[in-house]
């Protein structure tokens, strides 16, 4: 069964703002560590025991 992930409005505008930081000063970097975070939650879906739970 796959996990189930939300996104609350803070957590969204936080990642909205940091992409936009990094994009003032690198857009490919903007662009590179968006997907891979993106990728990391996506994968977390299929395989949540991947990283340990925050305590």
């Amino acid at each position: 069964m796959a996990l189930i992930i939300k996104w609350n409005n803070k957590t969204i505008k936080h990642f909205d703002d940091a992409i936009k930081y990094i994009r003032l000063f690198s857009p490919a970097n903007a662009e590179k560590v968006k997907w891979e975070i993106l990728s990391a939650i996506e994968g977390l879906r299929e395989h949540p025991q991947k990283y340990n739970p925050d305590k």
